[in-house]
């Protein structure tokens, strides 16, 4: 038997009789017809800025809701302001990745997204952007002084839109945890010399604005 899939259908119950040429009746279990649901056709993530340095490769990515969801990355002409398909690599999946280039800088980029009845949404867009790349270029360095003393540790980096989180090294486990002292946040961090302290190892995580992350070396808090 076949029927149609309707919303008034939803949950209806279904069994066959069967009688044989005597008369006798059996019937068959039951079967139930469940409507699905279609998740609406949707952006749920946007695609984000990437900044690197040329010869890097930039990677943007969105996530929609949808039954039977195509992709098509498209970017934006400096001539003429208008969208045209991409074809770069992942062009049609949900992350595309693309050389960064000084000729794509300020290049935006964004996503259709087609579901299987037709229907289509765009993304946000989202720029390449040329920038430095990612790199420690000046380590911390251990600090030797009186119980008493303040220890500052900094580190140098090259890169856009740093951040910076300081750690040390747990005497206890070995473990590394972030710190909450002076300058946690920032390329100095500054601390008090104690006993306790005493052959404490101290590291920075910088990461930029495309959430790339590098990490100094340790250096190490000595008291004199």
């Amino acid at each position: 038997m076949s029927i149609e899939v309707t919303n008034a259908r939803d949950g209806l119950q279904f069994r066959c009789k069967v009688t044989d040429a005597t008369g006798d009746v059996v019937y068959s279990g039951t079967a139930t017809l469940h409507v699905q649901t279609a998740e609406p056709l949707a952006i749920t993530t946007q695609p984000t800025d990437f900044t690197g340095p040329v010869g890097a490769t930039a990677t943007f990515h969105v996530a929609a809701t949808g039954t039977g969801l195509s992709y098509q990355w498209q970017y934006k002409s400096a001539k003429d302001g208008k969208w045209y398909n991409a074809s770069a690599t992942g062009a049609k999946t949900d992350t595309m990745s693309i050389e960064v280039t000084n000729a794509r800088n300020g290049m935006e980029f964004r996503c259709k997204v087609t579901d299987g009845s037709g229907d289509t949404v765009y993304s946000n867009a989202a720029a390449i952007h040329v920038g430095a790349a990612l790199a420690i270029t000046g380590q911390p360095t251990d600090f030797t002084g009186p119980v008493g003393a303040t220890a500052t540790f900094t580190v140098v980096a090259t890169g856009t839109g740093l951040t910076y989180q300081w750690q040390y090294k747990s005497l206890k486990d070995g473990k590394w945890y972030n710190t909450s002292t002076t300058g946690y946040n920032t390329a100095t961090m500054s601390i008090g010399v104690t006993n306790a302290r005493n052959g404490m190892e101290f590291r920075c995580i910088v990461t930029d604005a495309s959430g790339d992350t590098v990490t100094s070396n340790a250096a190490a808090l000595h008291v004199q």
